[in-house]
Parts: C-alpha cells; structure tokens; sequence
C-alpha cells in the first residue's frame, strides 16, 4: 500500500515536471537558473563577510585615528563592496524568481482550467458523473 502510494505520487510529480517545463521551457528553466546564482551568491557572500570581517579587526588593531580616505583603498572596504554587489544579486534572483513563479503559476492555472472544460465540453454526460471523471474535475492549484 505504501510502495503503491509512493509510485502514485513519484508518476503525478513526473507528469507534473513534465508539463511545466513542456510548457513553460524557457520561465521554469530560468527560474532554476536564479537559484542557482543566488545561491551562489549566498554561499560566496559568507566567505566574503568572514574576510570582511577579519580585515575589519586588522584596521581596529593597527589604526590609532580612523581616516576615510584611507580607509577606502584597504581591503576592507573592497569586501565590503562586494558583499554590498552581492546583496543587489540576490535581490534582483530573487525577485526574479518570484515574478517567473508567478507567470507559471498563472499560465498552469489558466491551460489546466481550460483543458478541463474542454475534457468536460467534449465528453458524454453519463461519463462526467462517473468518480474517476469527478476526480478529474477536483482541481487544486
């Protein structure tokens, strides 16, 4: 009974992968890539702050007077910079990710409704009160 269910839901989750990316190739695979680099980002933005934060500590220990001008050609502020490109990485994937998220949202929504009044407007009447048919009409995004 378990394995069955596990095989049901292993075929729904192809069939659903399936009709996404057949669909929708360009937003969902898009969308996979904003992942990837905002992930990148994350990962690559803790090692910059630990350096950050380590040469930080060096210009606390050897500096008697803080001087900005100075202060700008040390490797400080260099990863403070890049920790600051990126923080904007970030936020551009993922609010890219979102708006591609939400344009397969609504397109799934839109083709699966009009599949299943056309599955509906095409088949018999005795069929559509059948329980396999109604489980068919049971939609939930």
């Amino acid at each position: 009974m378990i394995v069955q269910k596990f095989k049901d839901k292993l075929f729904a989750l192809r069939k659903t992968l399936g009709f996404i990316y057949s669909r929708y190739t360009f937003a969902a695979i898009g969308r996979d890539l904003l992942f990837l680099i905002s992930t990148g980002a994350e990962i690559y933005g803790i090692t910059v702050l630990g350096r950050f934060i380590d040469e930080t500590a060096n210009i606390l220990f050897d500096w008697n007077e803080f001087d900005l001008d100075s202060y700008f050609g040390t490797e400080s502020f260099y990863y403070l910079l890049m920790l600051l490109l990126l923080w904007v990485v970030l936020q551009i994937c993922t609010q890219g990710r979102e708006y591609l998220f939400h344009v397969i949202n609504e397109n799934v929504w839109k083709d699966s409704q009009r599949e299943m009044l056309a599955k509906v407007s095409g088949a018999n009447l005795e069929d559509v009160e059948k329980e396999e048919f109604q489980d068919y009409l049971v939609f939930v995004p």
